[in-house]
C-alpha cells in the first residue's frame, strides 16, 4: 500500500492592514459645558477584521492609543 503524504497546516485569515481616519466628536449633554468626547467606529471593515455584531470587546486605553481586542465567542 502506498504511503499518503499528509501535511497539516494552520490557516489564519488576516485582514489587510489599512489606516482609517476618524475625528473625535462629543456626546450631546443638553447644552451643558464640557460635553464628553465620543468616537463612533463603524463599517464593514470591522467584520473583515474579526469583529461581529453583539461580540464583546475589551478596550485598553493608554498614551493616546486605543487597543480594541475581540473576545472569542465560544
Amino acid at each position: 500500500m502506498a504511503k499518503k503524504k499528509c501535511k497539516s497546516e494552520i490557516v489564519t485569515s488576516q485582514a489587510k492592514v489599512e489606516t482609517l481616519y476618524y475625528t473625535v466628536g462629543y456626546v450631546p449633554n443638553g447644552g451643558k459645558r464640557n460635553a464628553p468626547p465620543a468616537l463612533h467606529i463603524k463599517g464593514n471593515w470591522l467584520h473583515h477584521c474579526g469583529f461581529f455584531t453583539g461580540q464583546p470587546v475589551t478596550i485598553t486605553a493608554k498614551n493616546g492609543q486605543l487597543i480594541i481586542n475581540a473576545e472569542l465567542l465560544v
